[in-house]
């Protein structure tokens, strides 16, 4: 017989009144109508809870809020297809959920130091972009430099799904990749060999840390420390291998990635296609011209494209016809928009 594992004390509660404390145990993450907050109880269950978008909420914050309790549920997309949301929250540890919630912050600086300065710094970062740039302008930047989820409105977000291009709305791989490289320039022209690479693998790690750590970011982050690590003792990096041991230690730490989170699972088989279509495509569209990076920039995109169009039509339920083309012209213009955009919120 199956052994039940533990009951919620907040089981019996589902569909009534509540009123809990707990500590703002991630960013929040703002929206058009709601600040949405993960919120870990003293028991150390989380609780999804969506405040109002006007208060200043903080990671760390230890807060008092009340509303009605219930459990997440899924809901269909306007492709027709049922989203799991249930599962989607039940990877982050997600049961319940609390909805137009009346929240008091009771006081503040109560999280992990290190995150703490890390979340300060992102919102000043996005403070500043906020400063410089209008909107959905500044929303577009903060999501494609530091991963902030802010609502660019309903038809701005389905124009970038119906294009192909909502990757570009978050901090993606891809993205997370052009970070990396930078991170490593910077520090190998200001450091020796050996202390550029160890600070690397730790920048890198908290530049993960400091936007969400996402499924995407953290195969990417993994790859690159990889990669830095295999320069660092002189053995050659296999990407193939360092997709395979992120992707391991990932489902290691949290199995249900595997089955429940999309992200991870397009982002392993994008970077699949990446490491061993790349080649083969390259050969076959060798009379488009290598000036520019027109001819890469091609071949990346129509590898990735590839390999994640059976698996996007089956979870997604839709595929853009002018994806490709969309993400050609994209493409070689995001690594410049990034480098733009961090000059603008540094300086």
């Amino acid at each position: 017989s199956a052994v039940a594992g533990p009951v919620s004390p907040l089981a019996d509660k589902v569909g009534g009144k509540v009123e809990l404390v707990g500590i703002i145990a991630d960013s929040p993450d703002e929206r058009d109508t709601t600040t949405r907050l993960m919120v870990r109880l003293d028991n150390g269950e989380k609780i999804l809870v969506a405040a109002s978008p006007y208060a200043n909420y903080r990671y760390g914050d230890r807060v008092k809020f009340s509303g009605r309790l219930k459990r997440p549920e899924n809901f269909t997309t306007e492709a027709g297809r049922e989203f799991d949301y249930v599962s989607y929250l039940k990877v982050r540890g997600i049961e319940y959920e609390v909805s137009f919630a009346q929240v008091k912050i009771l006081e503040r600086g109560q999280g992990n130091f290190i995150l703490a300065q890390l979340f300060s710094l992102k919102r000043a970062f996005i403070t500043r972009l906020n400063r410089v740039l209008p909107e959905p302008e500044a929303s577009l930047m903060a999501g494609l430099l530091v991963g902030e989820r802010r609502g660019l409105g309903k038809d701005l977000t389905t124009a970038f799904r119906r294009t192909g291009l909502v990757h570009v709305v978050v901090l993606s791989g891809y993205n997370m990749t052009i970070v990396a490289e930078g991170i490593i320039i910077m520090l190998a022209a200001a450091l020796p060999f050996g202390a550029s690479i160890l600070v690397g693998i730790v920048g890198i790690i908290l530049f993960a840390l400091m936007v969400g750590g996402g499924a995407t970011v953290v195969r990417a982050s993994i790859m690159a420390a990889l990669a830095l690590f295999a320069r660092f003792t002189g053995r050659v990096y296999g990407a193939g291998s360092a997709l395979f041991i992120a992707g391991a230690a990932m489902v290691a730490l949290n199995p249900l990635v595997l089955r429940y989170d999309i992200g991870f699972q397009l982002s392993f088989i994008a970077t699949l296609g990446l490491i061993y279509l790349l080649p083969l495509i390259e050969e076959k569209i060798k009379f488009l011209p290598a000036r520019l990076g027109l001819r890469g920039v091609v071949a990346t995109t129509v590898a990735a494209q590839i390999a994640v169009l059976p698996w996007l039509f089956y979870t997604i339920g839709e595929v853009s016809l002018v994806s490709l083309p969309a993400n050609i012209l994209v493409t070689p213009l995001i690594p410049a928009t990034m480098f733009i955009g961090f000059l603008v919120g540094g300086l």
